[in-house]
């Protein structure tokens, strides 16, 4: 059974899970990378720009249509799914696997060496739960070159030497008669045919992944670029088969530019715009798995190599939306004022992402939520099973309350996923500033609560069941110096603005924005830096947005920014502050870091997220970077 707990504790799944959203696969047989170079193909270029594309597609050897589509399914390479060729010979089953023209190639026995990830797509879809994103997927198995030479071997050796030859016109496979491998084999080499190579299973390179599997023939000869091999068809069912003189073929070794194939790919799981290094076509079953849901089968690929081209299962406040505590949406001129209107229920301030607890119930596990913001509200049409709303400060009496509750949802087995939302950390460290004895106690009271917890854990039998994860959201730091900028801004030019004092935002009225940033810029006031939202860094990952406002004020560590707030409800917002503490601060300083920490086994997860910057305990020991607004 996989649980898990959130303070911001969380009780996770570590069970692998994607990012669990549509996904469809479209494969184009055939289709050559530089393709688009002699081609003007505009919704190609349409979905690269929304998208991902890669340079080119790296086929699996031999560069045919079946190895190269079990490839893409299975992420295995030829010698390990078993589908080596277009046309194979089975010697245990004495059976033939001939590409369109026997039934035998659809027995299970060709196709069992490995599961195909779209196998359980059905499977997938009815256990994740269906939402209203797609992605879409375009691949080719393999690329094309223009034949320019055939070479006949007909004469190269004595028919009744061999069992089985399957001639693909560039790859040929011969399975000799019992005791007539070396003639053969020394047959072949002494015709010293040209434009070809002769290999015997044990001699094929490496590099194609092939040679390992009994189904690979025990003498392979591999054409050169452009050339095709004329031979006759020898098995209990070629008698209808007969050679072709094709002007373009594939089947040549795989790393030759004429064989690359073509990757695209566009949706939510993807990144917009982006041109990823090459990559080998068993790469796309992990893709695949991710998108799904799925944990994938071994495979033979690697994450790193096509990480980059995906958006991360954490995404970043652009990606989200939730850009700040208070936030203005221009399209429906609603506020967000954290804590404080009922308007922050609204879905589609959540609706960006889908937080953990919504995937969880998609995927049928259970989810109690004690204090964690926004638990309680609908988003894509989804709630956890129990949510305790946040609305108010939540201290020691309320954590304590949420861990009892927790225990007897674990000695029930009543819960998936359980988060626990503790702010007295993040309220002393505003309220009494960092260091203060105040702080200091309560981390040791904190401190206590989870030691307890835990051995309360080992004693209910539990503690080999759950893993407990802590984190905090941010760091904290002592206020230093107040820069205020009331004196500059005409309130007449701006229509919203939002003082928190480490991270103020404003939306100038219509045609004033160059106003408002240059009235800012020309007072040069110390220790800011004004930014029009264009402007802001890549690295906090924020100003793709739209309710990123158009200019963002951003005091340096310590510093608290002074100014009017102004909105349709800011009246219900409390005037000045007396806080100590503050962040918000640029999400690299050391202050502003958070920490992870977590303990147990794999299988069941508890999580805490704690609002603080350092703990002195030795049951905490890590740091963690936050996302780019902190």
């Amino acid at each position: 059974m996989d649980r898990a707990i959130f303070t911001f504790v969380l009780l996770c799944s570590c069970a692998y899970v994607g990012y669990t959203s549509k996904l469809i696969v479209i494969l184009m047989d055939g289709f050559r990378w530089d393709y688009f170079d002699h081609v003007d193909m505009p919704g190609f270029a349409k979905m690269a720009k929304d998208g991902v594309k890669v340079d080119y597609l790296q086929p699996d050897y031999p560069s045919l249509s079946y190895p190269n589509y079990y490839s893409a399914m299975t992420g295995l390479h030829c010698e390990s799914h078993g589908m080596v060729g277009n046309y194979m010979y089975d010697v245990n089953q004495n059976k033939s696997f001939l590409i369109g023209a026997n039934p035998d190639q659809s027995l299970p026995l060709w196709w069992d060496d490995a599961e195909p990830v779209l196998a359980r797509f059905r499977q997938s879809l009815t256990s994740s739960g269906l939402d209203k994103d797609v992605n879409i997927m375009i691949f080719s198995d393999h690329g094309m070159a223009n034949v320019t030479k055939t070479v006949d071997i007909t004469n190269a050796f004595d028919t009744e030497d061999i069992k089985v030859l399957l001639p693909e016109v560039p790859y040929v496979s011969i399975w000799p008669m019992e005791g007539k491998l070396e003639k053969v084999y020394n047959d072949l080499i002494s015709a010293n045919k040209s434009n070809i190579t002769v290999y015997k299973r044990e001699s094929i390179p490496d590099r194609y992944f092939l040679k390992r599997h009994p189904r690979t023939a025990p003498i392979v000869i591999q054409a050169d670029q452009g050339v095709l091999i004329k031979a006759p068809w020898i098995c209990s069912e070629c008698n209808d088969i007969t050679f072709s003189s094709y002007k373009g073929m594939h089947g040549y070794d795989n790393v030759n530019p004429e064989m690359r194939g073509i990757f695209r790919a566009v949706g939510p799981a993807f990144k917009g715009n982006f041109t990823n290094k090459p990559i080998a076509i068993i790469e796309l079953y992990q893709i695949m798995c991710h998108i799904l849901g799925l944990k994938p089968n071994a495979h033979n690929g690697t994450w790193s190599n096509v990480a980059e081209m995906m958006i991360k299962d954490g995404v970043h406040c652009e990606n989200h939306g939730m850009v700040g505590n208070f936030m203005y949406d221009t399209t429906r001129d609603k506020n967000f004022l954290i804590g404080l209107n009922p308007d922050q229920g609204l879905s589609f301030w959540w609706e960006d992402a889908e937080p953990l607890w919504i995937t969880a119930e998609k995927q049928g596990k259970k989810s109690y939520m004690f204090y964690w913001p926004g638990c309680d509200v609908t988003i894509r049409g989804t709630t956890p099973t129990h949510c305790d709303k946040y609305t108010k400060v939540t201290l020691l009496a309320d954590f304590r309350n949420s861990l009892h509750q927790t225990m007897g949802l674990l000695r029930n087995n009543s819960a998936d996923l359980i988060g626990i939302y503790l702010e007295a950390i993040d309220s002393y460290g505003h309220k009494y500033g960092v260091n203060s004895p105040q702080l200091n106690q309560l981390l040791l009271d904190v401190d206590k609560m989870l030691q307890d917890f835990r051995q309360n854990l080992t004693s209910n039998g539990l503690n080999d069941d759950v893993n407990i994860i802590v984190f905090s959201d941010h760091g904290m730091t002592n206020l230093t110096q107040i820069v205020n900028i009331t004196d500059v801004l005409n309130m007449s030019d701006i229509k919203v603005i939002f003082q928190e004092p480490p991270y103020v935002t404003i939306w100038p009225e219509e045609g004033q924005l160059e106003k408002v940033y240059d009235d800012l810029v020309r007072a040069n006031k110390p220790n800011i830096t004004v930014f029009k939202k264009e402007d802001l860094p890549e690295r906090y990952h924020l100003k793709r947005h739209p309710r990123t406002a158009p200019i963002v004020i951003r005091p340096d560590s310590g510093v608290a920014v002074v100014a009017l707030w102004k909105c349709s409800e800011c009246s219900v917002i409390p005037p000045g502050t007396t806080d100590i503490g503050f962040h918000g601060y640029d999400n690299t300083l050391p202050d502003m870091r958070a920490i992870f920490r977590a303990t147990g086994p794999e299988d069941v997860a508890v999580v805490v997220r704690i609002s603080v910057r350092l703990v002195d305990s030795d049951w905490f020991t890590a740091t963690l970077k936050p996302s780019g607004r902190v």
